[in-house]
């Protein structure tokens, strides 16, 4: 797609849209929400997308929400076993608040830019993080990149790579999932180290902006923590958010 118009679905205040690569040789990302799958099939939209003209990208609204809700479905059965290992009903995670047609899922497109010249170098394409939902369902074309932390807490930390598999999503416990656990599930420390071009996307289970995110454990069991107090996901996802927006990816763009 010609870079102006990029620029014209530029990431918004609601994490949506087209964000740019902060110099040249590095990854750039577009995110749309998954809007509500009706009875009849057909999808109301998120009204907080940003899409590409479909003169410039025909189809591709459609394409990305076919994909986006058929692999949501994917996650609501992940979620089913989820709430099955903490002793909840199976469809807890069915609730309108958590995914049911008041969840917030999102679809990101990565894409990690050829090195600049020619260089087979590793580069660090995204920083040590861990996703901030129930859990993330990701594919990946076959080129090396993605590792993990299995300990987070230690010092030193020590990453490994995560092989591609074809026709397979490598899943991640995100914060949300830690939180409503009481630490049961771990969120998983990840990062992208890449040498060559390389492709992914992923769906992040993202529950209601009004679900309050607090243990599900009984509050006097064993297993209960009690160092995350309740709160908003709508906060919640602001606080992990607040220097990503469009003024700060410009000003990123004109030190680059």
């Amino acid at each position: 797609m010609p870079e102006n118009e990029k620029m014209k679905i530029l990431w918004n205040e609601n994490h949506r849209g087209y964000q740019p690569p902060v110099q040249k040789g590095y990854v750039e990302a577009y995110t749309a929400g998954a809007g509500v799958l009706k009875d009849d099939g057909v999808v109301k939209d998120d009204p907080t997308n940003l899409w590409p003209s479909a003169d410039v990208l025909p189809g591709w609204k459609e394409s990305i929400q076919k994909y986006e809700h058929e692999t949501l479905n994917v996650g609501r059965r992940v979620a089913k076993l989820i709430a099955r290992a903490l002793g909840l009903d199976d469809d807890f995670f069915d609730l309108p608040q958590m995914f049911g047609d008041d969840n917030t899922t999102v679809c990101s497109l990565f894409h990690y830019t050829d090195q600049e010249n020619g260089s087979s170098e590793e580069k660090l394409g995204r920083m040590g993080h861990c996703d901030v939902g129930l859990i993330t369902l990701l594919a990946t074309d076959d080129a090396l990149g993605l590792q993990i932390c299995r300990d987070k807490e230690a010092k030193p930390q020590s990453w490994e790579y995560v092989l591609p598999k074809k026709r397979a999503f490598t899943v991640f416990v995100g914060d949300m999932l830690e939180r409503l656990s009481g630490d049961t599930f771990r969120s998983v420390l990840h990062k992208v180290v890449y040498f060559q071009e390389r492709y992914c996307i992923g769906v992040f289970l993202l529950p209601s902006y009004d679900c309050i995110i607090e243990s599900l454990l009984a509050p006097n069991s064993e297993e209960n923590s009690s160092k995350y107090s309740p709160e908003k996901f709508r906060d919640f996802l602001d606080f992990r958010y607040a220097d990503v927006t469009a003024e700060t990816i410009q000003k990123q763009m004109k030190v680059a």
